[in-house]
């Protein structure tokens, strides 16, 4: 029931590009897109002992890096209450850490200097200096972010440029091969032989699971497939499995296996290394497997399960009570290590969507079906004490689909009365219960900290059409209350709905740039038809057709891994295609700069300061190259790799040393807008050219 199902987190940046250096007019604007040499703090002492009943995995590659991911956790209480010996291993964050080391960014730079001309093009020159800065700074990085040595370094920096070189590491991996078809996944698994050795994530992850399957064969291997992004590489790990154990029973469960489990069952190469589909709650699917296999119970009793090789008539069962449940255990996970600039923990406060009614959200429409559970006010109260006193940490999410925010102020309460203070956020809608600045206050004062809240538009015909249940006049008192409190509005901006016109896409994109000192955007995607949603199974309805064959589609230009992804749609009557509408929703991207964003250039999150400035002292992350562009004549590039922006010098401006210095009042105006993008310091004596 828990770990199977959506305890899913948004995604922290708002675009992700495959290349991540792009032009916009004369400025090139950059998007962002081994074995493990020691052992992971906080893994219990026998996380490493071969064997067990069962082995639970959480896959690469996902941006989920910030905290645990609570599917894993939630299983692992469970299954070590019932008595079966279960380990976790979270080998996204695992591969982070076997990755981002000097020996590696080493092995990287080599292989790209034996390929690369003197000359390179901008992009390979972009990779290159990148490669070598982090691994200068290798060390002092993963001490800041991986063991939290706050007096290192400043956090943002160091988190922001970690996560830049794990995907540079990443980059061109066959890990992060992109698909649009399961049965075109089905032939690339049969056709893939070994990873090949310049792919260092492929290479780790094989090693990475090698050590956590040990010596002696578990008898399952649970694969937790929450991502899109992860059911590729989840099908590299059965295959590799199964070529080391033939007889581990292999399942696959998840929010991506919840919703793909009737396609992914008629892909061949599935069926031949993967032995069942977990279709429910995963908790009494995991514990009746282990009994099965031990001889206790036929196959036949294994509930909510989908048998790949036809030994058992598929079952959906009902889920155990979410009052049932143990709190989460992270012990045997590195949760001291994530990606963070503190420590902080995942919990859920109830299983669906108690509105259920959203015609795109495969989440909460499910619940229409398997029905919404809330946990009571003392029990959320309970959990959020243990994983304190446990963990000995101070901030939790609250990661459900749709927080009821009534209750969680009442478990607060109850913890606040215990004298446990933390610090939490949620995930809600635009309620109505925010229009009372009252409560938001008191929200604040509990140690809420941060909302995050999906924003469609605020045309009301659309929200109606879409059942969102919310109402677009209420939107501004609700920002307004928030920004007053101190709670952080994290928005989820989606783009392309249904028959959205001109007009009402524009004066959606003015609200929230009428706002952008009050809100932050986390994430931009495109509407996305998912299985099992009201729009799938119905598209007339919504003014959409969906287009028949395997291909899918995703959120390629705008989300890690593609984002959400689901049937190719077009909008009845003749209106614009996806790819015109999603050209449109780009303007969101270059027109609102949200102040709320961590990751906001430092140019869009302050006033723009043009002094002159004659002397800049750079930054250790800005860099000279001397590289080509799109291949033109050779030229100097000012990279910000922190910040992977570029800037062409023009001969106004010269190098001494790491400063950058102008030659007249035309180079110093130039140079008092480079400092304001976060490139350098100015050098207060060199006041003339």
């Amino acid at each position: 029931m828990t770990t199977w199902r959506s305890t899913k987190r948004k995604s922290p940046r708002c675009s992700h590009l495959d290349d991540p250096v792009r032009r916009e007019g004369h400025r090139v604007i950059a998007f962002r897109e081994p074995t493990m040499d020691h052992e992971i703090e906080g893994r219990s002492d026998d996380a490493g002992t071969p064997g067990g009943d069962a082995l639970l995995l959480f896959p690469p590659s996902t941006e989920a890096r910030l905290f645990p991911y609570l599917s894993l956790p939630m299983l692992t209480a469970y299954l070590r209450r019932a008595g079966l010996a279960v380990r976790q291993r979270d080998l996204n964050i695992e591969l982070a850490f076997a990755l981002f080391r000097e020996p590696v960014l080493g092995r990287y730079l080599e292989h790209k200097l034996d390929v690369t001309p003197s000359c390179p093009p901008l992009r390979d020159a972009y990779r290159i200096e990148m490669a070598r800065y982090l691994r200068g700074v290798c060390n002092t990085l993963r001490a800041r972010v991986f063991d939290k040595a706050a007096s290192i370094q400043e956090a943002g920096p160091a988190v922001r440029l970690m996560s830049h070189g794990i995907e540079l590491l990443l980059e061109g991996s066959a890990l992060k091969r992109a698909f649009t078809s399961l049965p075109a996944m089905g032939l690339a698994l049969e056709a893939f032989g070994e990873p090949a050795v310049e792919d260092l994530g492929a290479c780790a992850l094989r090693e990475l699971l090698a050590g956590a399957l040990g010596e002696r064969p578990p008898a399952i291997v649970g694969v937790s497939v929450a991502f899109f992004s992860q059911i590729w590489p989840s099908l590299l790990m059965a295959r590799w499995i199964k070529a080391r154990f033939p007889d581990t029973l292999v399942v696959f469960g998840g929010q991506q296996i919840l919703l793909r489990h009737e396609a992914m069952a008629r892909v061949p190469a599935v069926a031949r290394y993967v032995d069942c589909l977990a279709t429910g709650a995963g908790e009494n699917t995991l514990v009746s497997l282990a009994q099965a296999a031990a001889g206790e119970c036929p196959w036949s009793e294994v509930p909510s399960v989908t048998w790949l090789d036809d030994r058992a008539p598929p079952r959906m069962d009902p889920a155990p009570a979410i009052d049932t449940l143990p709190s989460p255990d992270f012990s045997d996970l590195p949760w001291r290590h994530y990606l963070m600039d503190s420590i902080q923990m995942p919990l859920i406060t109830c299983v669906g969507c108690f509105w259920a009614r959203c015609a795109f959200c495969s989440y909460g429409n499910r619940s229409r079906k398997l029905g919404y559970q809330q946990k009571a006010p003392e029990q959320i109260a309970a959990e959020c004490e243990h994983i304190v006193e446990t963990y000995g940490v101070r901030r939790i999410n609250l990661v459900d689909e749709m927080t009821n925010l009534p209750v969680a102020i009442k478990a607060m309460r109850l913890l606040a009365r215990r004298g446990i203070r933390i610090e939490f956020s949620v995930r809600c809608r635009f309620e109505k219960h925010l229009l009372d600045i009252g409560f938001c206050q008191e929200l604040r004062a509990l140690g809420c900290v941060q909302m995050a809240v999906g924003y469609e538009t605020t045309s009301q015909r659309l929200l109606d059409k879409l059942e969102k249940g919310v109402y677009a006049a209420d939107y501004q008192q609700i920002i307004d209350n928030l920004h007053a409190a101190g709670i952080e509005l994290r928005l989820s901006v989606m783009g392309g709905i249904l028959d959205e016109t001109p007009e009402e896409f524009a004066a959606s994109e003015a609200f929230l740039t009428k706002n952008a000192d009050k809100i932050g955007i986390d994430v931009m995607q495109m509407l996305i038809v998912e299985p099992g949603t009201r729009l799938s199974e119905d598209p007339a309805r919504y003014s959409l057709a969906l287009e028949e064959g395997a291909a899918l589609q995703g959120n390629a230009l705008l989300s890690y891994g593609q984002g959400r992804v689901g049937y190719r749609l077009r909008v009845m009557e003749g209106d614009p295609s996806f790819e015109e509408r999603q050209e449109r929703f780009l303007s969101i991207h270059r027109n609102v700069h949200p102040r709320k964003n961590d990751d906001l250039p430092p140019e869009r999150r302050h006033p723009r300061r043009d002094a002159p400035v004659f002397a800049l002292r750079l930054f250790p992350w800005a860099r000279l190259l001397h590289a080509r562009l799109d291949g033109g004549p050779p030229g100097t590039f000012l990279v910000n790799l922190l910040w992977q922006t570029f800037h062409r010098l023009p001969p106004a401006l010269h190098a001494e040393g790491d400063t950058l210095v102008a030659a007249d009042e035309d180079g110093a105006a130039l140079l008092g807008r480079l400092r304001a993008t976060g490139a350098g310091e100015r050098i207060p004596e060199r006041r003339t050219a």
